[in-house]
């Protein structure tokens, strides 16, 4: 009998590019943490639409710059889908049933951290609370600096969001300064 995606190929299509947008936001996100921070990052997406990048220190009270432009680049990175397509690999099985109770932990301790959104707000009024009118400029000025790194790690951020799709997850090293990203998982 056939399966509702097998009805309905618009469903599927969908819903292979609602993953392929989480994917380069969360590559965005690591994509950021290994360049900006020096960090290892770790990138998961689950089958149910959620996603989530580490990046280090990730419950930090007060986010730097450097931290929140790469919060910020996981939006702007979403902007790739409409220039790349997903790929035609299907995504690997899903983390929920390869690791039930490491995720059933995780999606727990997501829901207890902040938004990408909570944070740069956070940031934008970091030390002028008073001074409401400056909050959307640094907001503006936030976005059009994430939109900037995007555009020059794009091929990083594709190929890493690539490998996420097909895998759920992907581990960058720390970013030693040399050619090319090294996928560990």
């Amino acid at each position: 009998m056939p399966t509702d995606t097998a009805i309905d190929p618009t469903a599927s299509d969908a819903a292979r590019l609602a993953r392929w947008r989480l994917c380069l936001h969360e590559a965005g996100h690591a994509i950021a943490a290994r360049v900006l921070l020096g960090n290892t990052a770790r990138a998961v997406v689950f089958d149910d639409g959620c996603g989530a990048a580490y990046m280090g220190d990730d419950r930090t009270v007060n986010d730097s710059f450097e931290r929140t432009l790469a919060i910020a680049a996981g939006p702007e990175a979403e902007s790739l889908a409409d220039r790349y397509t997903p790929p035609e690999s299907a995504p690997a099985s899903a983390l929920e049933a390869t690791y039930p109770e490491p995720v059933v932990e995780l999606k727990r301790d997501l829901g207890q951290w902040p938004s990408d959104e909570q944070r740069i707000a956070r940031w934008c009024i970091a030390w002028i609370e008073d001074q409401p009118e400056r909050w959307v400029n640094r907001f503006h000025w936030l976005h059009h600096e994430a939109r900037l790194f995007v555009a020059a790690h794009e091929g990083q951020i594709v190929q890493t969001a690539a490998v996420l799709y097909g895998r759920g997850i992907v581990t960058l090293p720390a970013d030693t300064g040399e050619k090319g990203i090294e996928h560990v998982d």
